[in-house]
């Protein structure tokens, strides 16, 4: 066999074992933990009428406004946990009989999971207007369309901390570190825990540094927002976010500064971080050092949106 043959086998073999590795990592299982990614619900918008993203003028071509809802992320949005604003247009002009623009989502948008070995498709529903551009326009004319989606969405993040009675007396036995930055895993979201330091701070005494970062490209708002009945900007309700931190059977308990003490509270987000100090009391904690789950989640209503450009044609 040619030289030129057995290196053209080799190259084959090499490029078929890194198809075959590639097509493995694809949607692969988790062992243990989240699936993870920072996406929530994502959208598209369509222009529905005879020509895609063409409508007529003067009342001529009946239209639908559709936007189409993926759940990408791992938290279940029940009915109504929905809504969403039209923006950039004349609601008279287009006919829209929703009062504001607003209207809300009729099916539950299940999180993302598994099933067997078997990544199952985003959960997804349709929220749809019905729209008739009613004025005669002189001219052809291009329109911004613009639909604001607001939802109710919880990211839960986890990471085991190191805790025994004593915490600052060091010990060659100890299994696990306190003094250190933990991993956390987080759930499928787009707000996220990033970072979660323990140190001793005490004899009997540790606390968690925890940091919070908006990674998607829209703005978190308070849990109570959607209660307002539209999806529009509102400063009295952006940047705040519920946190909670806890232990199982809240064993050890937590204390935030920030929340009088208690282990729960709203936190006011600044350019998409947040970042919150608790401790924990050891005082009943076994003498020898064992790890136990720290589970901090965020609960929120998360502002996003998607556009369109319109084109309104003269029918006469």
């Amino acid at each position: 066999m040619h030289k030129k043959s057995i290196f053209t086998i080799i190259f084959l073999i090499i490029i078929l074992t890194l198809a075959g590795c590639n097509s493995q990592k694809k949607d692969k299982v988790p062992a243990v933990g989240f699936i993870g990614g920072t996406e929530g619900l994502s959208a598209k918008l369509e222009i529905v009428s005879s020509q895609l993203n063409e409508i007529l003028d003067d009342g001529v071509e009946p239209f639908q406004i559709s936007l189409n809802l993926q759940n990408k992320g791992e938290h279940t949005v029940n009915k109504d946990e929905v809504l969403t604003t039209l923006a950039g247009i004349d609601l008279n002009a287009f006919q829209i009989k929703e009062k504001d623009g607003t209207s809300a989502n009729f099916d539950q948008l299940d999180k993302l999971r598994f099933e067997g070995n078997t990544k199952l498709p985003p959960s997804e529903t349709v929220i749809v207007y019905d729209a008739n551009y009613k004025y005669d326009e002189p001219t052809n004319k291009v329109q911004d369309l613009a639909v604001n989606y607001c939802y109710k969405y919880t990211t839960t993040a986890a990471a085991d901390a190191c805790l025994k009675k004593e915490v600052t007396k060091p010990s060659k036995e100890e299994r696990c570190k306190i003094n250190e930055q933990k991993v956390v895993g987080n759930s499928g979201a787009p707000v996220s825990v990033i970072l979660l330091n323990e140190r001793p701070s005490e004899m009997n005494t540790v606390t968690f540094a925890i940091q919070i970062e908006n990674k998607g490209k829209g703005d978190i708002y308070a849990p109570d927002f959607l209660s307002k009945g539209k999806c529009i900007e509102d400063l009295e309700s952006k940047n705040k976010i519920h946190v909670k931190v806890e232990f199982p059977d809240s064993d050890p308990v937590i204390k935030c500064a920030k929340f009088d003490d208690s282990n729960e509270g709203i936190l006011g987000v600044i350019q998409n971080k947040a970042s919150l100090t608790c401790t924990a009391d050891t005082s009943n904690m076994q003498d020898t050092a064992f790890t136990k789950s720290l589970r901090i989640t965020l609960s929120y209503v998360y502002k996003d949106d998607v556009s369109a450009k319109l084109t309104i044609k003269s029918a006469a």
